[in-house]
């Protein structure tokens, strides 16, 4: 599937948008991008998963002075990374 399809697509001259598409059920839209889905199902729900535990986490203003705090929160991206690079790792294997 095109990444064109994500942004917008042309049929008989008008512009859509892909949540316009999906809202109005246009088949041409919706059959490959449940292609897509389906195909790539395994891959998904792994990048699903580790998104969870690999996103950044926001910390309020208050908190990043405390010497505790930056520490721990750096000891939590160190092992972000090693997650990271293990999955990595493991995907090239």
């Amino acid at each position: 599937m095109g990444t064109e399809i994500v942004y917008l697509y042309i049929k008989n001259n008008f512009r859509y948008d892909l949540a316009q598409a999906l809202y109005v059920g246009e088949k041409s839209i919706i059959l490959p991008l449940l292609e897509w889905l389906l195909k790539e199902r395994q891959l998904l729900e792994k990048r699903a998963y580790l998104g969870k535990y690999l996103m950044k986490i926001e910390v309020p203003a208050a908190l990043r002075g405390d010497s505790n705090f930056e520490e721990l929160y750096e000891n939590v991206r160190q092992l972000q990374r090693g997650l990271s690079w293990c999955a990595t790792r493991r995907d090239q294997s």
